[in-house]
């Protein structure tokens, strides 16, 4: 619920969309990539 609250609230959603459109292959990384919580690879 707060993942969910901070996405909505915080703007992540319109400004991924907005960024969907200007910068190629954004969306692909988008799906793939989490917007608050690293893989695990990354924490090492």
């Amino acid at each position: 619920m707060i993942i969910r609250l901070i996405v909505k609230v915080s703007g992540v959603a319109l400004l991924e969309r907005s960024l969907e459109q200007v910068k190629p292959g954004y969306e692909d990384y988008t799906a793939r990539t989490s917007a608050f919580v690293p893989p695990a690879a990354a924490l090492g």
